[in-house]
């Protein structure tokens, strides 16, 4: 069964979405966050399945797709997902639930798309967890920059273009001030990959540009990677500025750098309908 949250759960003192128990004769359980990769069911570490098996309750984040969750067929599903421009579960409300779950199941499962500890909230609800004195472990994932690179076909890095990597995201949290202190530090150097940059990612192009890097310089945006409709555009940082990017419910990682330049595969490109230039 799945249990969706609203945007603007009950926060009133006692209320619950668990059942309450009489837990006096009982431990708290402990609660693991699981990396649950880019999207693909197959593509989860063999820890995160075995837990997955066992959890009482998993809490998902959005776009968990049905195959990923058929891995707890056992377990109570919670939606508590956040979408930007759309409903996104307060995060108070997932930091209450977590610790309520593991006051009354063994096995608690925090799902989270790609991997745990990168742009995900990690410290905000392990605080909670320490906070109420319940365990809990990391089970990293695939996150999107590996799965993005992997769909287009590259490393990211590479010898004598690039020699590290940098992940940033431009967005800001509720109530934060949106600026370009985002960029600061960044490299054209370096192969650079954007999060959650979609719907601004002409705006960050233009940034990019206005810090050094080259507007030849090569971008690869990586829509849905590993998905069954994934596809990925390819042009330059600067047709980026001018035209934007069109973007749909796929999340969407952006790879940029020389180290993303295309590599040709006998007398075509890798994804030749697929592909569009400056």
């Amino acid at each position: 069964m799945t249990v969706t949250s609203g945007s603007t759960p009950d926060s009133s003192p006692g209320s619950s979405i668990i059942p309450a128990q009489d837990t006096s004769a009982r431990l708290p359980g402990k609660v693991w966050f699981v990396g649950a990769g880019p999207g693909s069911a197959d593509l989860l570490t063999v820890r995160a399945i075995r837990l997955l098996a066992r959890a009482d309750i998993v809490l998902h984040d959005a776009l968990m797709s049905d195959e990923v969750l058929e891995w707890a067929p056992n377990a109570r599903l919670i939606a508590v997902g956040k979408r930007s421009g759309g409903v996104s579960t307060e995060q108070r409300f997932i930091d209450r639930t977590l610790v309520e779950s593991a006051r009354h199941h063994a096995v608690v499962v925090r799902l989270k798309g790609g991997d745990p500890t990168v742009f995900a909230r990690l410290d905000e609800e392990i605080d909670a967890l320490d906070a109420a004195g319940i365990d809990w472990e990391i089970v990293p994932g695939i996150t999107a920059a590996s799965s993005a690179a992997a769909a287009a076909g590259h490393s990211l890095t590479r010898r004598g273009v690039s020699r590290s990597v940098q992940i940033v995201t431009p967005r800001v949290g509720r109530g934060e001030a949106q600026s370009m202190h985002w960029a600061d530090g960044l490299s054209p150097d370096a192969t650079v990959v954007l999060y959650m940059a979609g719907q601004m990612a002409g705006e960050c192009a233009v940034v990019l540009i206005a810090r050094g890097f080259a507007p030849e310089t090569p971008v690869a945006c990586v829509h849905g990677a590993s998905w069954p409709n994934q596809s990925i555009d390819r042009m330059t940082l600067g047709a980026l500025a001018v035209d934007g990017l069109a973007v749909d419910e796929r999340p969407v990682a952006l790879l940029i750098g020389a180290a993303v330049t295309e590599r040709m595969r006998g007398s075509g490109s890798i994804w030749p309908d697929m592909v569009r230039y400056a």
